[in-house]
């Protein structure tokens, strides 16, 4: 079993093959702050609430220590001040959308257990205004002007006011934005990203497009040692909008976007910091070695 030796805290420790900073932190009697993520079964770490940032050595960016796993050498700090007004920023801005403690659903719940252990039990900022209406025919009005859709069937389904669920997994994308390009006539295109998740750092990802003259699919990308997803999508719109611009072919759109998406997972931070020419030798190499 391959054990991987990194710093956390200013401590040696060792990690084994796959597992994650905050995987490694727990089992060290360290407590990082977590809200989207438990090592509870069937929950899987994304990511997405950015609670358990942690700042590593070196980097620009600060990391979700939930999905980061260490590489040999490491140095990882839970706890310094980068770290913690991270922490601490995230609960302030999730406390100010919350009721008070005592009215809340649950006053006991790991949200509550988290703003108090960091110190966060009120907010600074505005709670958002809420709003009550239905959001289907604000969504019809939106695509109803767009000539590019970043949807998958499920969003197609909510747009249009019905399920898909009688059609084969298979065929649900095409079928659902067929429809859709029938139902508003300014709509050229619908793209989406296909993501399975084979364990936290193991993923495969492809991408379709539909469009008036038929589906493109892409090739699969197997992708390990993922250093941060957030932001993958936006890469991948990223990458659509960029074939668009320049006029490439339905096929080489997706193919681009896609890899632009797949280089995104082993930069840190929300930002896709390539180049089009990385995201073309991306596409030259069918065996994905990211050339940095």
């Amino acid at each position: 079993m391959t054990k991987i030796q990194f710093e956390l805290d200013g401590k040696q420790v060792e990690a084994i093959n796959g597992e994650t900073i905050w995987q490694v932190a727990k089992r060290q009697g360290r407590e990082i702050p977590h809200l989207c993520y438990s090592p509870e079964p069937d929950y899987r770490p994304d990511g997405n609430c950015r609670a358990c940032m942690v700042e590593v050595e070196g980097e620009r960016v600060l990391a979700a220590s939930c999905k980061r796993t260490p590489s040999v050498g490491m140095k990882v700090k839970s706890a310094s001040p980068r770290a913690v007004a991270a922490q601490k920023m995230v609960m302030e801005l999730l406390v100010a959308d919350q009721p008070a403690r005592e009215t809340s659903h649950d006053p006991d719940s790991k949200f509550w257990h988290w703003a108090e252990k960091v110190e966060v039990t009120e907010s600074r900022f505005p709670a958002a205004e809420r709003w009550h209406g239905d959001a289907r025919p604000i969504l019809r009005e939106l695509v109803d002007h767009a000539d590019l859709l970043f949807a998958e069937q499920r969003d197609i389904a909510l747009i249009l006011g019905r399920s898909f669920e009688d059609v084969p997994a298979a065929e649900q994308f095409r079928v659902a934005g067929t429809l859709a390009l029938e139902t508003f006539s300014r709509l050229k295109r619908i793209a989406t990203t296909v993501r399975v998740q084979r364990s936290v750092d193991e993923h495969e990802l492809s991408a379709a497009l539909l469009s008036r003259e038929g589906l493109r699919t892409t090739r699969t990308y197997s992708i390990g040692r993922i250093i941060d997803r957030i932001g993958s999508g936006d890469a991948f719109a990223a990458g659509i909008l960029h074939g668009v611009r320049t006029q490439l072919e339905d096929q080489d759109c997706v193919d681009f976007g896609l890899a632009a998406a797949v280089l995104k997972h082993s930069i840190p931070g929300d930002f896709n910091l390539v180049g089009i020419a990385e995201v073309q030798n991306l596409l030259r190499d069918a065996g994905f070695t990211v050339r940095r």
